[in-house]
């Protein structure tokens, strides 16, 4: 705990500082791991069963305007 005592000690501006480099390489590791997440996922992502499942529908028209 004598690491943070001598945190305490130093000027508000050096404190701030370490604070917000501490913050931004947890924040950069969290981004990491979310990319890292979300590459794997969407490796695992299959396109082709979605569209199956949402069985949209088909472009294809009746000519409901009878031909004069």
């Amino acid at each position: 705990m004598d690491f943070l005592k001598k945190i305490q000690r130093l000027p508000l501006l050096k404190r701030k500082i370490i604070l917000w480099i501490i913050l931004t390489i947890v924040s950069l590791i969290f981004l990491v791991i979310f990319i890292i997440a979300t590459a794997g996922r969407l490796k695992n992502f299959q396109i082709n069963d979605i569209k199956e499942d949402i069985n949209f529908p088909s472009l294809e028209t009746e000519n409901l305007w009878p031909k004069k």
